[in-house]
């Protein structure tokens, strides 16, 4: 079966792929980098037509996974997204309750970009599902999903982990972190001058956080990874304390629902001025700013604060197994 040009860029490329994700998350990832990349299914969309549409080369491959075999209904959760959306999601077969099913949908090549697919197989690789004989429990980084899952009569039923706007604050704290430090995959490729598609890279909506959060990134960028891999946010929480923590979640939160539709304002702005959000951060005095710049540049100060009073000795006192961790 012929495959799409976009399936044929990487399968020819994967191993940079994992050449790159490995040095970013390092060298004690790379089998698990090298499993879910190499058995996750892509999908890339029909572009040349209206509405939801899979790549006809594809759907022999896809039909397996949006069947009734599939512990998470696929198509529902497909028709909300438009022509040129991004995604992924994990689950299992009912057969095969703890085999990870990784899938990943991509725009066709022509709408296609480095940076959105580096982000969607960040995610990916930070994946994984857990079956216990009734129960499925799947993560993809810190978004957890819970199901009881009857293996007789092939039904689920979902068990709700997050209220709505926990949902949300994770969501959020986990595109963060991923989109930073997928964008350091992107950076390798640049610098080594790999490229799988032409079309130019995009600001995403998560970097509105990275002023407040990449000196923590970078500080504990290895115990990010760690705890993200295995789904456990309250490795984070410790970092933080409780309390701290519930009022980062607070905050970051805020920062989206306030911002978020000011993205372009307050990038344009910065651009325009050559200014940096980073570098503002630390001026005394910024009241000469937009009303809008300013307010963001104070919350970005706040929410660095939330998390910027932990102890570097802490850090190496985390546990690095599951033994005393506690499920989400």
């Amino acid at each position: 079966m012929r495959q799409s040009k976009g399936n044929s860029l990487l399968s020819e490329n994967m191993p940079k792929l994992v050449e790159y994700f490995t040095r970013v998350y390092g060298e004690e990832y790379k089998s698990k980098i090298e499993d879910r990349l190499y058995n996750t299914i892509f999908v890339f969309m029909d572009s040349d037509k209206k509405g939801y549409m899979l790549d006809s080369e594809r759907l022999d491959e896809v039909e397996d996974v949006i069947g009734n075999d599939i512990v998470f209904e696929y198509v529902g959760y497909a028709k909300d997204w438009g022509i040129e959306a991004a995604g992924n999601f994990v689950t299992a077969y009912f057969d095969k309750p703890n085999q990870t099913v990784n899938v990943c949908i991509m725009p066709e090549s022509d709408k296609c970009n480095d940076a959105v697919l580096i982000h969607e197989l960040g995610h990916i690789i930070q994946s994984d599902v857990k079956f216990d004989g009734r129960e499925l429990k799947t993560h993809t980084g810190f978004m957890v999903s819970k199901f009881n899952v009857d293996l007789y009569s092939r039904t689920t039923e979902s068990i709700d982990v997050f209220n709505p706007v926990e949902f949300e604050q994770m969501e959020y704290l986990n595109e963060v972190i991923n989109d930073y430090l997928t964008l350091k995959v992107v950076k390798l490729m640049e610098q080594n001058n790999f490229k799988l598609f032409d079309n130019e890279k995009t600001t995403s909506l998560y970097s509105l956080a990275f002023p407040a959060l990449q000196d923590f990134i970078d500080r504990v960028d290895t115990r990010l990874v760690n705890s993200g891999f295995r789904g456990k946010v309250k490795i984070l929480s410790k970092f933080v304390g409780g309390k701290q923590f519930t009022k980062f979640l607070d905050d970051l939160y805020f920062l989206f629902k306030k911002f978020g539709k000011d993205r372009i304002y307050i990038e344009n702005f910065l651009k325009e001025n050559n200014l940096s959000a980073y570098g503002l951060m630390r001026e005394k005095d910024i009241s000469w700013l937009p009303e809008k710049v300013r307010q963001y540049i104070e919350l970005c100060n706040e929410i660095e604060n939330d998390i910027g009073d932990y102890k570097e000795n802490e850090l190496v006192m985390l546990p690095s197994d599951d033994k005393d961790e506690k499920e989400i």
